[in-house]
């Protein structure tokens, strides 16, 4: 570092961050951050409440820095934790939006998927959009079940349901 005299040496990171830094930490941090709990953070993210801490304390050792202390109501942020906290989230709000930019991307979609609906449903809805469909996605194979019975999607008797009016989470 320019300016310092003394033994230790310290080198910039590399332009693509720091080594040993993991950014799938962020995630475990950002839900610690969030809960105050290692057991809410690891419920959250159905993982072990060690793991949280692992990971934390990995991102700490990774940046050489302190981000929370542990008290008696639970973690509390530092003033680096703070800092971190924000800037945390907005790498988070850019993965989520690149994930969903990706997700909306046009995808050759292909297999099959069944899907049950109402037969007016059917004609007034979704027979004028298949020839749309099929030029879009000439893999997709669609299994119609025209039927006013329930399906369950949970135990997979149709994988998607086109109503006009909900019958529960289950039903459809």
């Amino acid at each position: 570092m320019a300016g310092d005299h003394g033994n230790a040496q310290r080198s910039d990171p590399p332009a693509h961050g720091r080594p040993g830094l993991d950014w799938g930490d962020l995630r475990f941090f950002l839900e610690l951050v969030r809960t105050g709990s290692l057991t809410s953070a690891a419920r959250r993210l159905r993982v072990d409440r060690n793991t949280v801490a692992r990971r934390v304390a990995a991102l700490e050792g990774a940046l050489g820095l302190t981000l929370f202390e542990k008290g008696p109501q639970g973690w509390t942020r530092t003033q680096a934790g703070e800092e971190l906290a924000g800037l945390a989230s907005r790498v988070e709000e850019n993965v989520l939006t690149l994930a969903r930019r990706a997700d909306a991307a046009d995808r050759q979609l292909a297999g099959g998927v069944r899907l049950t609906t109402a037969t007016h449903v059917c004609a007034a809805l979704l027979v004028p959009a298949l020839p749309t469909l099929r030029a879009r996605h000439p893999g997709l194979v669609l299994e119609v079940a025209v039927d006013q019975r329930l399906f369950d999607l949970t135990r997979r008797e149709a994988d998607l349901a086109l109503r006009l009016g909900g019958r529960g989470r289950r039903g459809w």
